[in-house]
């Protein structure tokens, strides 16, 4: 495996000894680096509780962050009154309907993938990637007209940003069951 390093300069406050280059690899937080060279972060105005540590999410507001989720927390599993497929409004991103069918080709072709890499990280209890990768999907579900895939794909994208977790494996399990229910309706 490749290995990178990554040139920091380290800038010190005023009356203070330490200086130059530091290298590290790209994969280490600056906390560890500081660890590993003996350096205290108070002393160069960094306090460690402002570094986020590995799959941490950073607190959100959450009036912000709830924007696009429903008012209740039940409407987020209420996903049948969302058709798999809206054409129509898959048409104002398409243009034709070769070009739709074409696009949704495409995607039942990419899904998979996708979807691997969902059920891997949440697996692997990476739920940072579980949340970037429905953020893909979602991306893609909104230009074709999957409509139903996109919320499902929302919920768990927004759900974990708001940094609630009770209902991140229900929503995680809804979206996937979602994901393939779309798949099979395309190809079908």
């Amino acid at each position: 495996m490749m290995s990178m390093s990554v040139a920091m300069r380290v800038i010190p406050p005023p009356n203070t000894r330490l200086g130059g280059l530091v290298f590290f690899e790209s994969s280490l937080l600056v906390a560890e680096v500081a660890t590993l060279l003996n350096i205290r972060l108070p002393a160069f105005g960094w306090s460690p509780s402002f570094i986020p540590k590995r799959h941490e999410t950073p607190a959100v507001d959450l009036s912000k962050a709830r924007k696009d989720l429903p008012d209740s927390d039940d409407e987020m599993f209420q996903l049948n009154k969302f058709p798999i497929l809206n054409s129509d409004e898959a048409l104002k991103n398409c243009a034709t309907h070769e070009m739709l069918k074409e696009l949704l080709t495409l995607m039942t072709q990419e899904l998979p993938t996708d979807l691997e890499c969902m059920n891997n990280a949440f697996k692997a209890l990476d739920y940072p990637l579980v949340e970037k990768t429905a953020h893909k999907i979602k991306g893609r579900a909104v230009y074709v007209g999957t409509i139903r895939m996109k919320y499902a794909c929302q919920y768990v994208e927004r759900y974990w940003k708001t940094g609630q977790r009770e209902l991140f494996d229900a929503l995680y399990h809804q979206a996937v069951s979602t994901i393939e229910e779309t798949i099979t309706y395309i190809e079908g």
